[in-house]
């Protein structure tokens, strides 16, 4: 008996859909199985009682925005929803330095092998810099800090994954206003707008700026290449089959985990660092692949993030942290100009929950 499909992937992040896009576009026949829900401007969470956690202990009542782990030394925030970390991340596209790949890559994966689908992932997620013109005061800051520490010349901006109106500023009527988005069809035929700076890029664009993978590279798999999404599955083992391999899941319908399974010649688990280690630890644990190697788990690491919070009270004009992009520029010194150590300066803003709630409040009152 033929396998039910050719490639089944397990997750929907960066790895996952661009995976999907690709094999479907081949002619494969793909699935993609991601444990998160369908994310829209409709369904963000900004009220308290929103869906905003997702809890793997409790997948059936708590499968919301953000999945928060902690361990004794390490703490990780993870999507969960179709697009995966697309959804949660900070818009950034910033290429691999060549000396990255001078240690721990395959020989098949180098710098050189890699620039031209840096340009092509680019092109599909429509990667700019946030226009001069509408820089946040937070971005002029980080500017002059270069400046102040040696190193104007390390001062970049950087490139997201925002779709961006030259016509927009800060000076104009309530530029926050949903209304000045302008809004278009992508390649994909899905609805977008251009950025009004809202400052919620971490939960979700309200007007559809960010160019997230479920409105790109998933969008252009399942519309045009007959890729099968299925959300809210969460793929518990693999065991081989003798057509390829199944995947066993647990699917989130009506208030119950409904046990399942499908088959495949091929698996990509594309679930990130965490969620791909467990299904690969489980599933050796259950026997289902013993030959998985012991190492599976070990040399796990942080990609070395420090989150200091700066205040700057005086400031005029003032610095908004909850306005603009999260992240729109880079002071970069990688190469260790600065006292030897590899340093990528960014700046940082954050969403205004409790703004926003007062707000909906506010206007379910009135």
């Amino acid at each position: 008996m033929a396998a039910d499909f050719d490639v089944v992937i397990v997750g929907s992040g960066f790895g996952g859909a661009v995976c999907a896009y690709r094999l479907s576009k081949a002619g494969a026949r793909v699935l993609v199985l991601e444990r998160g829900r369908r994310w829209g401007p409709k369904s963000f969470p900004r009220k308290p009682e929103d869906p905003w956690l997702w809890d793997d202990r409790r997948p059936v009542a708590c499968h919301g925005w953000f999945d928060f782990r902690v361990f004794p030394n390490m703490s990780i925030v993870q999507g969960a929803g179709v697009g995966g970390g697309s959804l949660v991340y900070a818009n950034i596209s910033v290429n691999a330095r060549k000396d990255t790949f001078d240690q721990g890559w395959p020989e098949g994966i180098t710098f050189e092998s890699l620039v031209p689908h840096y340009q092509e992932v680019g092109r599909m997620l429509g990667i700019a810099p946030v226009p001069v013109a509408q820089w946040p005061e937070r971005t002029r800051l980080l500017r002059e800090g270069a400046s102040r520490i040696g190193f104007p010349d390390r001062f970049e901006r950087l490139d997201l994954a925002v779709r961006f109106d030259e016509g927009w500023t800060y000076g104009q009527a309530d530029p926050h206003d949903h209304d000045h988005a302008v809004m278009s069809a992508n390649a994909f035929g899905i609805e977008q707008g251009t950025c009004v700076h809202l400052g919620n890029c971490v939960i979700g664009c309200d007007v559809n700026a960010r160019n997230t993978l479920d409105l790109n590279y998933l969008a252009g798999a399942e519309r045009l290449h007959g890729a099968e999404i299925r959300s809210l599955h969460i793929v518990r083992h693999v065991a081989p089959s003798p057509n390829g391999y199944e995947v066993r899941y647990e699917k989130i319908a009506d208030g119950s985990l409904k046990p399942g399974h499908v088959t495949a010649s091929k698996v990509v688990l594309a679930a990130g660092s965490l969620g791909s280690t467990e299904i690969l630890l489980r599933s050796r644990q259950e026997g289902l692949l013993p030959l998985v190697s012991e190492r599976i788990g070990h040399s796990w690491s942080s990609n070395g993030d420090f989150l200091t919070p700066a205040l700057h009270f005086l400031r005029r004009p003032p610095v908004e942290p909850t306005r603009g992009p999260t992240i729109t520029a880079a002071i970069d010194l990688l190469d260790g100009a600065y006292r030897g150590k590899d340093i990528f300066i960014e700046d940082g803003g954050l969403p205004n929950i409790g703004r926003e709630w007062l707000q909906r409040r506010a206007a379910e009152e009135a």
